[in-house]
């Protein structure tokens, strides 16, 4: 075998990997739709051998890649992509929280004697939540979605409990998490649903 063959050998190999981790399929998922074994797909994975033509095109339709795709060393540049998104995602975030420390700053130097300046960190919460859910709606899987929306939800429930704790001490404000659990059963019915429809 010649070093060419022995590269696009490896390179079926890991782009049958990569290409099925990202349609979120598992080698057993996988094996049913061509009609093998997960061992065949783990075999192929690994580089020991390589499916045939007509399975190649087979395994390129379920995929949603072309031949091309398949024996080319693309993924080494989604993996540099994959690492881009994530710092890109996380430069945000931390955006967000610099914006807050300023904005803290600013009102602890205008308003010297406020005790509710700090509820500026409680809101960074759910707007950090934002910007991952931007994010990973671009970028992520549906279940980063779903943990984001979830983590949003939580987090204005405690964006609002809180000043109403401190300015209504005596009112009943712990109803507002109440609200929180109707709101995140349906996005989690929502999300459900959402599969399910992909499945079909």
């Amino acid at each position: 075998m010649t070093m060419d063959e022995l590269k696009i050998k490896n390179n079926i190999a890991k782009n049958i990997a990569y290409y099925r981790k990202r349609n979120n399929l598992t080698q057993l998922e996988l094996a049913e739709k061509l009609s093998y074994s997960d061992k065949a797909i783990s075999k192929w994975e690994r580089g020991d051998g390589l499916p045939d033509f007509m399975v190649m095109l087979k395994l390129c339709e379920l995929l949603g890649i072309t031949l091309n795709d398949l024996i080319s060393d693309k993924v080494k540049k989604h993996q540099s992509f994959l690492r881009n998104k994530i710092i890109i995602t996380i430069l945000s975030c931390l955006l967000v929280w610099v914006v807050t420390v300023l904005v803290y700053v600013i009102l602890g130097l205008s308003i010297p004697n406020s005790q509710y300046t700090w509820l500026c960190f409680i809101y960074a919460f759910p707007i950090t939540a934002i910007v991952l859910i931007v994010f990973t709606a671009i970028w992520g899987k549906r279940w980063m979605v779903a943990i984001s929306v979830s983590v949003l939800i939580w987090t204005v429930c405690v964006g609002i409990y809180l000043p109403l704790h401190y300015f209504y001490e005596n009112g009943n404000n712990a109803l507002v998490f109440y609200l929180g659990i109707p709101i995140q059963i349906l996005c989690i019915f929502w999300f459900l649903l959402k599969r399910k429809k992909k499945e079909l």
